[in-house]
């Protein structure tokens, strides 16, 4: 039961690194911004 689960959790891993990546550029960004 614990392999389906790991197959699971590894497609979703890749998108998150993806979104994590987007996010940190998103927040400097933001970041920038927010500085005058």
């Amino acid at each position: 039961m614990s392999q389906p689960m790991y197959v699971k959790f590894e497609v979703p891993a890749e998108l998150q690194e993806k979104a994590l990546i987007r996010r940190h550029k998103n927040v400097q960004k933001y970041d920038r911004q927010l500085l005058p």
